[in-house]
């Protein structure tokens, strides 16, 4: 469960996320629902399911859908990928094609690794790198290339709590800045 407040310029919206994740018979389910309210660069309705399977020793495959429904259209996204284990480590990549009603087919790739520094101390750090990461000026995909740097360090409080800080910085063409701060408490059960 996540709740989230977003704020560009001197708007606010909030999002509200509930998921579940699931391992049977060797396949991993994640699926997801989440509503915003607020602003319109904030989703109305999101969906995200995810689904991973072994492939070869410490490989394994994913798909990935997400539909997001905003007040001006809704976004398809569709992402195979791929995660490498090292341990309780991992490094993943993804190639995404996004699909924006009435505008076509926009792509994207990324790169993510998540490391444990101590027990208790755990790193993630990532990039994106393609068309449509923000959608902020509503351009065709061609027009509005970018990327995504993000990190963040997860620290287990007590078992099965963690506080996690991240930054991330990003840009679009033609001209949009995006950075972040995030402060996350959340708890597995």
């Amino acid at each position: 469960m996540a709740l989230s407040q977003f704020t560009r310029f001197n708007d606010n919206a909030n999002t509200g996320n509930l998921g579940v994740y699931l391992n049977y018979a060797g396949y991993y389910l994640h699926q997801e629902l989440g509503f915003g309210s607020g602003a319109d660069f904030i989703y109305k309705f999101q969906n995200i399911t995810e689904l991973s399977h072994k492939l070869y020793q410490n490989m394994f495959w994913q798909l990935a859908f997400t539909y997001r429904k905003y007040s001006a259209n809704a976004t398809y996204i569709v992402a195979p990928g791929l995660t490498y284990y090292l341990g309780d480590n991992y490094i993943k990549a993804d190639y995404g094609i996004s699909s924006i009603d009435g505008r076509g087919l926009g792509n994207f790739g990324s790169l993510k690794g998540s490391f444990f520094l101590t027990d208790r101390l755990r790193w993630d750090l990532g990039a994106s790198v393609g068309q449509w990461l923000f959608d902020i000026y509503g351009f065709s995909a061609t027009k509005e290339n970018g990327y995504i740097l993000y990190t963040m360090l997860n620290f287990e409080i007590i078992k099965n709590m963690y506080l996690s800080a991240g930054y991330s910085y990003g840009e679009e063409m033609p001209n949009f800045i995006k950075r972040g701060f995030n402060v996350f408490l959340t708890a597995n059960f």
